[in-house]
């Protein structure tokens, strides 16, 4: 057997044949498996499912053994069945020739990342799949799940469940819906979580469409009263500040468009959200302020994870110039858990890869180790220093490379001692404690219709309240034919009067939640949806993501004196966030990210970045080597 048509000879052999290396099924693989999969389609159909005859089974044991018993094979450049396309020779040459250029060279490298939350699965997955040397990729993670916050828990189909059972369990009478209780939405379109959820064919829906011609898609409950967030008619005068508001919003373009265009342009002094909107209506009466300043709070500083007082207009400026991705929002079918399973899964198949032998990368993943403390020691066998990553549990880590993924709130706890020649520069301590990062909470409710609660076209049509001055600045509701399954999101300064509210009264959150939504929740009317006067509810939970001390909170936020004006240039507390240590050690995560924070492709995009940029430095290690 010498030439690629060999190979696929073997396709065509049947279950039975004792000459098979795999007699327990037919050989269904071989050097690449996208090229068998296309072939299998072309020769047998692309709508006849069993056509794949099992591509998994043997695949890597196949390759491993073609790869070793026939290293000079070649592909013949007439393949008499089917269509081979260019691009999966080139995909086939491409991995042989790394296979046998780096198989037995000893180069063997080491790259700790702490933290594997989406930030921390992307960057090690984009390592493994794009070294060009042995690699170890050793995913370190102080939780007993993967994910970070990214944390659904799916309550009908369980097949992708990735938490622990106890939180599992918690979440048992919220079914049939997914609960998550970090990250929900895909924040427009064009990203790189919206390329995955097409090209794998995830189910998604587009939720809350503030460009809708619906006025009840979005609505704003205010004064005991709910009002379209949508409607462009000034019918009121709360309708007319409503729209102000909006308006005042999109004059923050104003701040920072001439700093992103021109090199010498002054950078305008920083102020907070309030001060902004106070300098926006200056000679207007202070209940008209008030009213704007409460509704700009709740619509856009509790989205960002921060208050009127703390979200900085530099900061704030910059993300909105730089946000690409259009502004619509949708929810796949189990609220990203798709994504988890996705990097699962290519975690799984590097791995299986490695084990036949086929690659020398692998991806270790370590649970339930906290990293306390970074250092370096001296390599007697090279000369340089390597990371020593020590561990609560009391295991230690040496790598010759690091990304440092955990949130920002690990990083301003202390939880992590950066020591020796890795303690961290005065601009990174700074950017640390400037950029904010606030807890925050999620009251889930499960309604019944026709028990809890009485249908409306309210329910029917409505995707998100807005609730100025409310605990619950946002209440997000989604339903089917039996259930409303209602979100309430509580952040910042909003959660420390929930919490003293329940020391002093003696309430529970659901008390509270299940008030304000007695008083939301009424028909064109006026009438109370609720079914009793004290409401019920099938269940309620209350997640608080400052109990989990590994994540500390819900998102970093433009803050206050950490834009433009800080450094007086263009760059940010965020590039010195980003910024790696001695070429060495790497940061990613939403916050370290330069251009929008607080998002998942934020998350994912900074772990792209940093794992090229570890790649980068490999080479760029291995250059002055050589000379």
């Amino acid at each position: 057997m010498k030439t690629f048509d060999d190979v696929m000879l073997l396709v065509y052999q049947e279950r039975d044949d004792s000459k098979l290396w795999f007699p327990e099924w037919r050989v269904s693989s071989s050097i690449l498996f996208d090229f068998v999969s296309d072939f299998a389609m072309s020769v047998f159909g692309y709508d006849n499912d069993s056509a794949t005859f099992s591509l998994d089974l043997g695949f890597w044991t196949f390759q491993k053994w073609f790869m070793q018993t026939f290293s000079s094979a070649a592909i013949s450049q007439k393949l008499p069945w089917c269509t081979i396309t260019p691009k999966y020779k080139k995909m086939y040459y491409d991995i042989q020739e790394k296979f046998h250029s780096h198989r037995d060279d000893g180069s063997h490298k080491v790259v700790a990342v702490i933290g594997a939350g989406v930030a921390g699965l992307a960057a090690s997955v984009k390592m493994a799949k794009n070294a060009t040397f042995p690699l170890l990729v050793q995913l370190i993670e102080a939780n007993d799940c993967i994910g970070g916050r990214v944390r659904t828990v799916l309550t009908k189909d369980k097949s992708g469940q990735y938490v622990n059972e106890k939180l599992a369990q918690r979440y048992e009478a919220f079914s049939p819906w997914a609960v998550p209780l970090g990250a929900e939405f895909v924040h427009g379109v064009g990203s790189p979580v919206n390329q995955l959820i097409e090209g794998h064919g995830w189910q998604a829906k587009e939720t809350f469409d503030f460009s809708s011609d619906d006025p009840d898609c979005v609505q704003v409950f205010l004064n005991g009263k709910c009002y379209s967030f949508c409607s462009g008619l000034s019918q009121d005068k709360l309708t007319s500040l409503i729209n102000e508001a909006k308006q005042i919003w999109a004059n923050i373009f104003d701040i920072g468009g001439d700093v992103i265009e021109n090199e010498h342009l002054h950078i305008p002094d920083d102020m907070c959200l309030s001060q902004f909107v106070e300098l926006q209506m200056k000679g207007r009466s202070h209940e008209d302020k008030a009213t704007v300043t409460s509704l700009i709070d709740a619509i856009f500083a509790k989205t960002a994870g921060t208050s009127t007082t703390c979200f900085g207009m530099n900061e704030g400026s910059r993300e909105e110039l730089n946000w690409d991705y259009e502004d619509c929002n949708f929810r796949t079918n189990s609220c990203f858990a798709e994504l988890i399973e996705y990097f699962r899964g290519e975690i799984d198949r590097i791995n299986k890869s490695y084990e036949a032998g086929v690659c020398e990368v692998m991806i270790q993943v370590i649970m339930k180790s906290p990293i306390v403390r970074v250092d370096s020691e001296l390599d007697s066998t090279t000369g340089g220093r390597n990371i020593i990553l020590s561990g609560r549990d009391g295991n230690n880590y040496s790598a010759h490379k690091a990304i440092v993924a955990v949130p920002l709130a690990v990083l301003k706890s202390g939880i992590i001692e950066f020591s020796g020649i890795y303690s961290l520069p005065d601009d990174k301590i700074r950017a640390i404690e400037k950029i904010n990062m606030f807890s925050g909470m999620k009251a889930h409710v499960l309604l019944r219709k026709g028990v809890d609660i009485n249908d409306s076209l309210l329910l029917d049509r409505t995707d998100l309240f807005f609730c100025p001055g409310e605990i619950f600045s946002q209440v997000w509701l989604q339903r089917n034919d039996a259930t409303c399954f209602v979100t309430g999101f509580v952040v910042a300064e909003d959660r420390e009067r929930l919490l003293s509210l329940i020391h002093e009264g003696g309430k529970d959150a659901r008390y509270f939640f299940m008030s304000q939504l007695h008083r939301m929740f009424r028909d064109k009317e006026g009438n109370i949806l609720f079914r009793e006067t004290e409401p019920t509810c099938a269940a309620f939970d209350l997640y608080d993501w400052s109990d989990d001390i590994f994540v500390g909170g819900i998102y970093s936020s433009p803050s206050l004196g950490a834009g433009w004006r800080q450094l007086n240039s263009k760059e940010t507390c965020r590039h010195d966030l980003k910024a790696p240590l001695h070429s060495t050690i790497y940061f990613a995560g939403e916050h370290t990210n330069t251009k929008v924070c607080a998002t998942v492709q934020s998350a994912l995009d900074s772990g792209v970045i940093a794992a090229k940029d570890v790649l980068q430095s490999f080479s760029k290690d291995s250059n002055l080597m050589t000379r």
